[in-house]
């Protein structure tokens, strides 16, 4: 019975959305105003917000809208919930990110390209998705690098706390996958604690400080994604934890974030153009829709190692309108 009524809201939400078009185009016509060309749906978490941007310039360049959506449970049921509202809300295309493995969340991607709607997705791919493209880092090489940087950094000897955002998703697989396979010559590095932050302030201000307690071993930390990469030298520091015990090694990029690499509470982090993401993401939907053939499977943005040698060099975001999200 609730999944009835779920359907029903959502078909009546697109009814609505077809007869506020045409009212809506009947209102452009008279008073000359721009009509979209298409339109989108970027389906997300908050902290995509740099990728938002990205999205929104393409928007302006292409003539599109792209509708933000913010689901704010983190896992897949609020992701698929969210892909069926923008599928039967009419989306000319889709993007979003392959967390994890989900027969539901792959069944609505499915069912969109069947209906000629492109899925594309973003930070996070996964194999074996009937997603039109990934358009994003590739997490393998972005593990590498932080493990390469871990290895020299250390002289081969480090004992580690791994902090991912959940084990289960793809692009921390792929980064723990890369970083074991660097340091995989070294013997004296040794990974002591994979911690799950789930994304949350709250828990790595829980169990961040409870680890290091209970793990005195440890002086290296790998944030392999950037909840924790935001939080941890604030969380150090709150703790009267001495940051200069450790060797931090951040994923991801914020103006705070790079003045803590430049102050040395950070060894390093490994930037990635969220930004490109959502920019080419928006670039590849619109070529479909004005019938440019696009084949590419994968097109992966640009990474590189931040220190305090090159961080002033690189910007946390290129300029772009700030964004509006709708909360799923």
């Amino acid at each position: 019975m609730e999944k009835r009524k779920w359907y029903g809201m959502a078909l009546a939400v697109a009814a609505v959305g077809v007869v506020a078009g045409v009212a809506v185009q009947k209102s452009k016509k008279q008073n000359n105003i721009q009509q979209y060309e298409a339109k989108f749906a970027f389906i997300a978490p908050k902290r995509w917000s740099k990728i938002a941007r990205g999205v929104a310039l393409a928007d302006r360049e292409r003539g599109s809208l792209t509708k933000c959506i913010l689901y704010t449970q983190d896992e897949a049921s609020s992701q698929t919930e969210a892909l069926r509202y923008a599928l039967l809300s009419g989306a000319d295309g889709i993007i979003t990110g392959g967390m994890e493995p989900s027969p539901d969340t792959e069944a609505v991607i499915r069912e969109a390209r069947e209906k000629g709607v492109p899925v594309v997705y973003v930070d996070s791919d996964l194999e074996e998705s009937a997603r039109s493209c990934y358009i994003g880092s590739d997490n393998y090489e972005v593990g590498r690098m932080a493990g390469e940087f871990l290895a020299k950094e250390t002289g081969g000897h480090a004992r580690v706390c791994v902090i991912v955002s959940h084990e289960n998703n793809a692009n921390q697989q792929e980064r723990i996958h890369g970083l074991l396979d660097a340091v995989d010559a070294y013997p004296d590095i040794v990974i002591d604690l994979t911690l799950e932050g789930r994304s949350s302030a709250l828990i790595l201000e829980r169990d961040l400080p409870k680890a290091l307690q209970e793990h005195p071993e440890i002086d290296c930390i790998v944030c392999a994604e950037g909840a924790s990469s935001h939080h941890c030298g604030r969380i150090l520091r709150e703790n009267e934890i001495s940051a200069a015990d450790y060797c931090i090694v951040g994923m991801d990029y914020y103006s705070d974030l790079a003045e803590q690499v430049e102050d040395g509470t950070y060894a390093a982090i490994v930037w990635q153009d969220q930004f490109d993401m959502g920019y080419q993401a928006v670039q590849y939907l619109k070529d479909i829709v004005d019938g440019t053939e696009r084949t590419e499977d994968i097109l992966y943005t640009d990474l590189a190692l931040l220190t305090a040698e090159n961080v002033k060099e690189y910007t946390a975001v290129r300029q772009a309108e700030e964004v509006q999200w709708d909360v799923f």
